[in-house]
């Protein structure tokens, strides 16, 4: 049981045919509390006996009425219950009283618990109450339940001894570790958790996700894996976290913040380098790596400002050739000034999509190199002649802006005479 639990109990009792001739007139029961009981926390049940059934006011701890039984029993009955703080034990009194006299019924076959039977079960009984343990118990604790009932003048009865074992510590989960970035938009979540030594093991898991820094919500509740297939908007970053709750229904604390991100591809293509914020000189080597999806084929181009067209810089490249799968490293020199790369991918149909690495709301972007020399790049423009284009000087950079489906890069430049090939990578996400 959960050491936050609250413990609900019923003591039976009955009117035994093999030794009683007689109605019992009083019946007496008393249960000592278990040091690891919280006494405070007592609270009474329903209780009854033959066909009578009897509500307690809720949240009582205290119960005291007399019962008019008289159409059925001819007699009324008394019930007293509650918390016995001196001799540190709860109780139950149940009192047969004459309607005439006021006292114990003389006629010894006047009581309200009938001689039992197999059929009616006129004589049998219960009362019902609930307890939390003391706040201080820990895991391997145990409360012990064990009543004692007392019929009349007769020597008391006991009941079975019921024990009940406190796992109080909640278990601790952690994700395992996500790629920066994935492809497409699927990707596998696992995580593990730990109870605490001589717990009773996890049971379940709550998945909680946050979509571009928004606050975590409840995503999947109650799952008995340790892996989940997530599937999100492509080229959004989401984390993750998760909370567990051992058998007993111990949860997990909650978590300040996401424990893993990943940034989502799309189904086919996704770019990982060069990185926002690159700059590319002329005569440098410009790196591009990817995650691919599903293609069986890309082609690698590069705008050609004389041609007016793309051009070629590797075709048909196999998307898994690399030693990493999924990653490509192809290698290309930066050649000119305004360069628009275009990725092509190539699916198992013949069908193609292109892909362009960034774009915002225009095709591309292009920048005046200012002052440059060969191998050296710094502060540059945009072109002024671009209406909307981004105020970027220096080493400033801006942020992540959202993305439409096709992407491009543009090298920065303007007037001719000052060309010097400086290639400025910006992810405008």
């Amino acid at each position: 049981m959960s050491g936050k639990a609250v413990l609900g109990y019923t003591i039976l009792f009955e009117n035994d045919p093999d030794f009683a001739t007689a109605p019992a007139q009083v019946v007496k029961i008393t249960q000592a509390i278990d040091p690891k009981m919280n006494p405070l926390s007592f609270r009474l049940g329903e209780f009854g006996f033959g066909s009578f059934k009897f509500d307690v006011p809720p949240n009582a701890s205290f119960f005291s009425e007399r019962l008019d039984i008289r159409d059925s029993l001819g007699i009324y009955l008394d019930v007293t219950a509650g918390v016995d703080i001196i001799n540190n034990q709860f109780f139950w009194i149940f009192e047969s009283i004459d309607p005439v006299t006021g006292l114990a019924p003389s006629d010894a076959l006047k009581g309200f618990l009938l001689v039992n039977d197999s059929i009616t079960h006129q004589g049998e009984g219960f009362v019902t109450y609930t307890v939390a343990p003391v706040a201080a118990a820990v895991t391997g604790d145990s409360i012990m339940a064990q009543a004692s009932i007392v019929f009349d003048i007769n020597a008391p009865l006991e009941t079975n001894t019921w024990k009940n074992y406190i796992d109080a510590v909640a278990p601790v989960s952690v994700m395992d570790s996500l790629p920066a970035v994935a492809p497409g938009n699927e990707i596998v979540l696992s995580w593990s958790a730990t109870d605490d030594p001589g717990g009773v093991g996890v049971g379940f898991y709550d998945l909680y996700v946050s979509k571009s820094g928004e606050p975590p919500f409840l995503y999947s509740a109650k799952m008995d894996t340790t892996a989940f297939t997530f599937t999100g908007e492509p080229a959004a970053t989401y984390g993750f976290f998760v909370l567990s709750s051992d058998l007993v229904g111990n949860p997990e604390q909650p978590k300040d913040s996401v424990e893993q991100t990943t940034k989502l591809g799309n189904d086919s293509l996704l770019l990982l380098q060069p990185v926002a914020g690159s700059i590319y000189c002329n005569g440098s080597l410009l790196e591009v790596q990817w995650y691919a999806k599903g293609l069986s084929g890309i082609d690698v181009e590069i705008y050609d400002d004389v041609l007016g067209d793309f051009v070629p810089i590797q075709s048909n490249v196999n998307p898994f050739s690399a030693a990493s799968p999924g990653k490509y490293l192809p290698v290309f020199p930066a050649t000119t000034a305004r360069s628009v790369i275009r990725f092509r991918g190539f699916y198992g149909g013949g069908a193609q999509s292109d892909f362009y690495h960034f774009a915002g709301q225009r095709r591309h972007h292009t920048y005046r190199a200012r002052d440059l020399q060969p191998g050296f790049c710094r502060g540059f423009q945009p072109r002024a002649d671009e209406p909307g284009g981004l105020r970027q000087r220096g080493d400033h950079h801006h942020g992540v802006r959202s993305h439409t489906a096709h992407h491009s890069v543009s090298p920065g430049d303007g007037d001719a005479e000052r060309e010097r090939g400086c290639l400025y990578y910006h992810d405008y996400h």
